[in-house]
């Protein structure tokens, strides 16, 4: 097995860790507070940024483990809570009956009543172009957020900054990657932002859902890393190649694609404990690591990390479970 398998991308990095829980982004336009957790290594200097999106009724609590790996090798990592999240939902719409538990169990994917509303939010564009203008948001103003946290002694670079997500927050950084949709009463639309410079799609989407269409890819306009599995299944087709259009219809150069045998929407659990979903320590261990070699590629330039993305060893790491292709 390579050495970088081994060693480099297999683990803690070299650099503490802290966490900004309660930082807000303020969008005055719309009239939108944004709820931030931020997580950053400690040591001066400048750090590249990555901004990763929950999935449909998540939060900026989910994907802790994953986000502190990419911290603790120097990255500045910002999780917005978008309007989507259960805890939004629970506060605006009390009828719905949302109690405490439900919400950090994650039981509302077994209300029928819940669960029907919540994906009526994942099929409405509205909800689509509000967390694309977050993300935008927070951006904007990602180089001074941390600004009066008194352990951060370094700076943010917002240049060329990492979007991905899990999900719905898949389809988020699909937006902002360049993806054209189809938008009711405007026809085809790109999204896209120029300081994204590669993506992450963690179980995303593919043609005929949320404006998806043919030749939607064809605008993708960075690198990316699309991460699914042979029982990861849509909201409206139970075909796992679905997931995997993103890979297939993008642009060839600097797209990769990571396919577990045997992983479902969870992807082994990186967002943390969601019921119906399989916890599966070895398939969170690749994406934790496939991500961080390709955040470290494409968003830090680091030609190590790029050697390794383009070599058989990303295979041999997840073996026997992983098919890495290259595009």
């Amino acid at each position: 097995m390579n050495t970088h398998a081994a060693g480099t991308y297999a683990g803690t990095g070299p650099h503490p860790v802290r966490k900004a829980e309660h930082l807000r982004v303020v969008d005055e336009r719309r009239d939108r507070e944004i709820e931030i957790t931020c997580r950053y290594p400690t040591e001066a200097g400048s750090h590249k940024l990555l901004v990763w999106c929950h999935g449909l009724g998540g939060s900026r609590h989910r994907s802790v483990e994953l986000t502190r790996l990419w911290a603790s090798h120097g990255f500045v990592v910002i999780q917005p809570t978008f309007l989507d999240s259960i805890e939004h939902v629970a506060r605006d719409y009390p009828d719905l009956g949302l109690k405490r538990h439900h919400i950090d169990n994650n039981e509302w994917v077994s209300v029928p009543e819940i669960f029907e509303f919540m994906i009526g939010r994942l099929l409405q564009p509205p909800w689509w172009l509000a967390r694309v203008a977050d993300v935008k948001a927070v951006l904007d103003q990602a180089p001074t957020l941390l600004d009066e946290v008194a352990e951060f002694a370094g700076t943010v670079d917002g240049e060329r900054v990492g979007v991905g997500g899990h999900s719905f927050g898949a389809y988020t950084s699909q937006l902002v990657s360049g993806v054209t949709i189809n938008l009711p009463g405007e026809g085809p639309t790109s999204l896209r932002d120029d300081r994204v410079g590669a993506v992450v799609i963690a179980s995303g989407q593919g043609r005929n859902q949320q404006g998806l269409r043919d030749g939607s890819w064809d605008t993708m306009a960075c690198p990316m890393l699309n991460i699914t599995g042979s029982k990861d299944m849509g909201a409206t087709t139970d075909d796992p190649n679905w997931k995997r259009e993103p890979f297939l219809f993008a642009p060839p150069g600097d797209k990769y694609e990571a396919w577990m045998e045997g992983a479902d929407h969870g992807l082994g659990g990186i967002s943390g404990n969601i019921s119906n979903f399989v916890e599966n320590a070895d398939q969170r261990r690749i994406v934790e690591q496939t991500t961080l070699a390709f955040w470290r590629a494409y968003i830090a330039g680091d030609a190590d990390a790029m050697a390794w993305l383009n070599s058989d060893s990303p295979s041999e790491f997840g073996a026997p479970i992983l098919s890495f292709e290259r595009r």
